[in-house]
């Protein structure tokens, strides 16, 4: 791949990664203020937020089986997607149970994304500037 191609491809990949995080982090961070507003306990919140760190957790080692296994770039389109469904489905999340699942939902499409995404960079990246591509990603 010529080196032109692989620095449109990284800059692509950096405003994809960019508005993506934008959104899963925002979304991330504001849900236990939304929670709390329908009424959610301490308790409650401390579930919710571990059922998303324990799907996460989980994602990233499926992921991993599967970008071994799969073509990267269509696994990143459908986990960016997944991760923008769900968002988008935290609109007719009114109560407690439907929050913890929606960022249950949330924690998976997340490892899946970071992961997914990390891989790419690594793949798309010339060999004499992968820390430097590595570093931007970050």
């Amino acid at each position: 791949m010529p080196e032109v191609d692989r620095g449109s491809l990284l800059r692509v990949l950096y405003l994809s990664i960019f508005l993506t995080s934008t959104g899963l982090g925002t979304s991330t961070f504001l849900l236990p203020v939304y929670a709390e507003t329908l009424g959610a306990t301490y308790m409650d919140l401390g579930r919710i937020g571990a059922a998303g760190n324990v799907f996460y957790f989980l994602g990233t080692l499926v992921t991993g089986f599967l970008l071994d296994r799969y073509e990267r770039v269509s696994l990143y389109l459908g986990f960016t997607l997944g991760g923008a469904a769900t968002i988008f489905l935290f609109n007719f999340a009114d109560s407690i149970p439907l929050i913890t699942m929606m960022r249950l939902l949330l924690g998976v499409f997340s490892a899946a994304f970071w992961v997914t995404a990390s891989t790419l960079t690594a793949d798309i990246s010339p060999t004499d500037k992968l820390t430097q591509s590595m570093g931007r990603y970050n």
